[in-house]
């Protein structure tokens, strides 16, 4: 078991794949639900708990941060669709459209 000093330190390199991670997730949803134009910056960074600012690094602008989002969702679209059976691809696929 892990006692909490260890668990605690995290490496700089891993802050930041989390840091990523949740903002990826945030703009997933956000994008999702509201679209493009109608979410902000602020919305997603504020649902990480973050400024803008670790947007601006990690993906350069809105765009970017879009395309990454996009980048992610056909990763995800295909590892769905390369299932061993197609009825297995198809549930997974649909699963994927209901997140």
């Amino acid at each position: 078991m892990e006692d909490k000093t260890s668990a605690q330190k995290r490496t700089q390199a891993q802050r930041r794949a989390e840091t990523r991670s949740a903002l990826l997730s945030s703009a997933c949803r956000l994008f999702g639900e509201h679209g493009y134009e109608s979410t902000s910056l602020e919305a997603i960074a504020e649902e990480c708990g973050l400024t803008i600012r670790p947007i601006y690094y990690h993906f350069g602008s809105k765009q970017g941060l879009f395309l990454a989002v996009n980048e992610l969702l056909e990763q995800r679209a295909l590892q769905a669709l390369n299932c061993p059976s197609s009825s297995d691809a198809w549930k997974a696929f649909l699963c994927l459209c209901e997140e």
